[in-house]
């Protein structure tokens, strides 16, 4: 930009008006909706599957009282030599029980991420084909104030106050990009992928911040 006059997201941050020339609400509400209600769904079934189960953590209580009754009968010394061999072939039994089930855990953990990741990935498919083409909002370069005499056309005016808005998604925001793929007016209006991942990060960060809390 020019000495001496702000940059594009400064210019934004000092007016806070936005010149939107399309802003299709119903498709927002829908998208965000959507894609929360997703995340949500999504993320409780990964945490009920990562969870253990009462017969994982009843083998495991198992297991500790088994350990403590071994230390307690090999203080007793050579006379409990019987009873103490007892118990740690029985804890090397419930060792290699709670093994067993934690690798079933593991398994049916991945196995779920990677249906996830699946159903994710249709469905990143899904809205990109349904609103291919469709800005779901756009940015009239027009009413773009104080764009600085160095924007001569209203689709440059219009894809600046868009960079400067999404900074700093607009520069390191690879999926921002193909987000865009389609639109008559890419660099200065929003697809609809963009809105469905907004609604996903919000949820996952609020869920991240409920399990910090909770491990508290």
């Amino acid at each position: 930009h020019l000495p001496g006059k702000p940059s594009p997201c400064i210019r934004i941050m000092l007016d806070a008006s936005i010149p939107i020339k399309v802003l299709r609400t119903d498709d927002i509400l829908l998208l965000l909706s959507f894609g929360s209600l997703y995340e949500i769904v999504a993320r409780t079934i990964a945490h009920r599957v990562k969870t253990r189960s009462p017969a994982e953590r009843a083998v495991r209580s198992q297991l500790h009282q088994l350990k403590y009754e071994t230390t307690q009968s090999r203080r007793l010394g050579p006379s409990a030599f019987v009873e103490t061999s007892k118990l740690e072939r029985a804890v090397l039994a419930k060792e290699k029980e709670l093994s067993k089930i934690e690798d079933v855990r593991t398994k049916r953990t991945e196995s779920v991420g990677k249906l996830a990741r699946n159903f994710t990935f249709a469905l990143n498919v899904f809205v990109f084909a349904l609103y291919f083409g469709v800005p779901i909002l756009s940015v009239n370069g027009t009413a773009v104030t104080g764009a600085g005499v160095e924007v001569v056309t209203e689709e440059a005016a219009a894809a600046s106050f868009m960079k400067g808005f999404l900074f700093p998604l607009s520069y390191v925001g690879v999926g921002m990009r193909l987000a865009g793929v389609g639109l008559a007016e890419r660099a200065s209006s929003l697809g609809a992928l963009v809105v469905l991942w907004s609604a996903q990060s919000t949820i996952e960060k609020v869920y991240e911040c409920v399990e910090a809390l909770m491990l508290q």
